[in-house]
């Protein structure tokens, strides 16, 4: 159970004087070898990147973890077995890596390798089927990783592999069709896998959807059919972009689903590319390099702000595609891919949000804390005020109870008999969300 403490500020201003913008720069590192067709993902604070193929035919078996709060590398020269086009997906403190193919003696794996970012140790497992070109996310207490492709078979698969980081066990389901070169993202409750190519080689548009709470499918549908395409979540919304269509051509497409309101959007890419690379940090999702045609990589990165739906956009110092990206916390991370000549690489380009200005503000008249954010049985709720009304809502609108605290009381809410799933706390202006599982 998560038992991360929010400290919700809900505030009428008397006088209020902003001037933020937003300041970025963008350092770098490099990887223990130039590879491409690796893997990344956040584990807290954290970002690992893993696997992925040299300029020889024989993966190098290393991986390297970034502390964001430091700015070190760690690097593990061991990472078991050696293998490309593995994915990567996190949740909480952990980052597992799934999959993966070694050409140069024909094996396709089923192994996992786990990174836990607490202890800073790493952990196996394995999935129930051998496969690569999967795509995995991690959402609540759980991790998916679905579709792929085996190349021993030559087949691509429908299987879902469910881990649950609170038992520490596995599961299985499907998704609604078989394909490989798909994406997916998770956020809140939902778990999104979209696109991808089917056994016929056709590219398709189909979404399949995962509940964390209630462990249930339900399908959608991208606005354009494509693969190779890539996928972040920030806020409540999941981003699918660029990819290639079923003509060959590069998209400059984004699909966007809203978690919450279970709405689809669209929106554009800057360029069109395919085989780019995707992360959130802060406010921002980034959408960076990729191939424009060809063997022509790009260096450009396109950023989402959540906050008003507006894209910037800014460059990498090196041209890449089939490159792995992960954010966390302020920082964004592109790692290896390959170069318009067909070259591995060994730069790591960090892209660091910072915020600057001027914030004069009369101090907050209401505040309460919440937690834990993910609850069985009950939910606590303290205030400091002398007074604070608060409503708890359903995810559909339904209002659930209504309290009132008064200063320093902390009420625990018997929740046992509530439904699982995603509920509303708001007091004033302010919402924050707890899940019942």
């Amino acid at each position: 159970m998560n038992n991360k403490i929010l400290i919700i500020i809900i505030s009428t201003w008397i006088l209020v004087s902003m001037h933020l913008q937003l300041n970025a720069q963008w350092t770098s590192a490099a990887l223990q070898a130039p590879r491409s067709k690796l893997a990344a993902a956040p584990a807290g604070n954290k970002i690992v990147f893993a696997g992925g193929i040299g300029s020889i035919s024989i993966p190098p078996g290393v991986a390297e973890v970034y502390n964001t709060s430091t700015n070190l590398f760690s690097n593990n020269s061991n990472f078991s077995p050696g293998r490309n086009w593995l994915c990567g997906a996190g949740v909480g403190n952990r980052a597992l890596f799934a999959g993966g193919v070694n050409d140069w003696i024909l094996s396709v794996y089923d192994n996992v390798n786990i990174y836990n970012a607490n202890t800073s140790s790493w952990s196996t497992s394995n999935i129930s089927t051998a496969r690569a070109f999967l795509a995995g996310a991690g959402a609540g207490s759980k991790v998916l990783f679905g579709g792929g492709y085996n190349s021993m078979s030559n087949l691509c698969l429908a299987d879902v592999d469910i881990y649950d980081t609170l038992s520490n066990l596995w599961s299985t389901s499907n998704l609604s069709v078989a394909r490989k070169s798909l994406a997916a993202a998770g956020i809140n409750n939902k778990i999104v896998f979209a696109g991808g190519v089917d056994n016929t080689g056709t590219a398709v548009s189909t979404v399949d959807i995962y509940d964390v709470v209630f462990s249930t499918w339900t399908t959608s549908n991208l606005s354009i059919a494509r693969y190779n395409l890539c996928a972040t979540a920030i806020g409540d919304r999941i981003l699918f972009a660029g990819g290639t269509t079923a003509s060959g051509a590069s998209s400059k497409r984004v699909d966007i689903y809203n978690t919450t309101t279970g709405v689809w959007t669209i929106d554009s890419l800057n360029v069109a590319r395919t085989e780019l690379s995707a992360g959130s940090a802060g406010n921002f999702a980034f959408f960076a390099g990729g191939r424009t045609s060809g063997t022509s990589a790009s260096n450009l990165v396109d950023l989402f702000n959540n906050s008003d739906s507006s894209w910037t956009t800014s460059t990498l110092v090196t041209s890449r595609y089939q490159a792995a990206a992960a954010g966390t916390n302020n920082k964004f991370a592109i790692a290896g891919g390959l170069s318009s000549t067909g070259n591995p690489l060994t730069s790591i380009e960090i892209y660091t949000i910072t915020t600057t200005g001027e914030l004069e503000i009369e101090k907050p008249t209401e505040s309460f804390t919440i937690y834990p954010t993910i609850v069985e049985n009950s939910v606590s709720v303290n205030s400091s005020l002398n007074e604070l009304q608060f409503v708890i809502y359903s995810i559909d609108g339904k209002e659930i109870m209504r309290y009132e605290l008064q200063r320093d009381e902390e009420l625990n809410l018997d929740v046992t008999k509530f439904s699982k799933g995603l509920y509303i706390v708001k007091a004033g202006n302010t919402s924050k969300k707890f899940i019942k599982l």
